[in-house]
C-alpha cells in the first residue's frame, strides 16, 4: 500500500517531517519553551531515529516479511 501510494512515493519524508513538527509543538507546550530551540532539537533527534528505524521495517514488510518480524529484526540489529 505504501509502496504504491503516489503521495508516499513522491515525498517519503513528508509524514516524518509532519510528525517532527507536531512533536516539537507538543514538547514546546509541555516544557513551557514555546518558540525555543530545545524542543525543536529534541524533536529533530527523535524524528531522525524514527526515520532511520522505520525505513528498514518498511523495506522488510514490502519484501514479504509478516508482522511483527520486521520490527523484531530491526530491534535486534539495533541492540
Amino acid at each position: 500500500m505504501i509502496d504504491e501510494s503516489p503521495t508516499c512515493s513522491a515525498s517519503p519524508r513528508g509524514p516524518h517531517e509532519w510528525c517532527e513538527e507536531v512533536f516539537a509543538e507538543v514538547l514546546a507546550e509541555a516544557s513551557g519553551a514555546a518558540g525555543g530551540v530545545t524542543p525543536r532539537r529534541a524533536a529533530v533527534l527523535v524524528a531522525a531515529v524514527h526515520r532511520a528505524l522505520s525505513r528498514p521495517v518498511q523495506d522488510l514488510t514490502l519484501g514479504g516479511r509478516a508482522s511483527p518480524a520486521p520490527a523484531e529484526i530491526v530491534a535486534e540489529e539495533v541492540s
